[in-house]
């Protein structure tokens, strides 16, 4: 939010760097990776929840989440051509969808994971109940 904050309104808009992490060139490569992480995790929990949620095919989970993703990315990074100092990029479009996907897969494997030892299911709980206590 520091670089945002104040900003200057460019006089001419800067349009967007079709070249990959063009604008992370003049920065170390360690400030490039953490800006990937960063938009992966901001946008990784949207997928996460959205999977968790549905109860509709893979498919429209997956478009609703890249469509919902780019519909909040493309607007942002837009913007950027017109803040002295920011550059519009398609790599953090990219990255913020490749997030969105990331969320998904992990709201799968977490579905697809084994119980924990001594964790009974509602389905399971209700069966033992009715068992007899010895």
């Amino acid at each position: 939010m520091q670089q945002l904050s104040p900003f200057e309104v460019a006089a001419v808009y800067r349009p967007f760097g079709l070249m990959p992490f063009f604008s992370d060139y003049e920065h170390t490569t360690f400030d490039t990776l953490s800006h990937v992480i960063e938009l992966v995790l901001l946008y990784a929990p949207l997928g996460f929840v959205w999977r968790r949620l549905s109860t509709g095919s893979a498919t429209g989970t997956l478009l609703g989440v890249l469509l919902t993703t780019l519909a909040i990315a493309w607007p942002v990074e837009y913007l950027q051509g017109w803040v002295v100092g920011r550059y519009p990029d398609l790599t953090d479009i990219a990255m913020s969808l490749a997030g969105g996907w990331v969320g998904i897969r992990v709201a799968v494997a977490v579905s697809r994971a084994p119980h924990p030892v001594g964790h009974f299911s509602p389905n399971q709980r209700s069966q033992t109940s009715s068992l007899p206590v010895k």
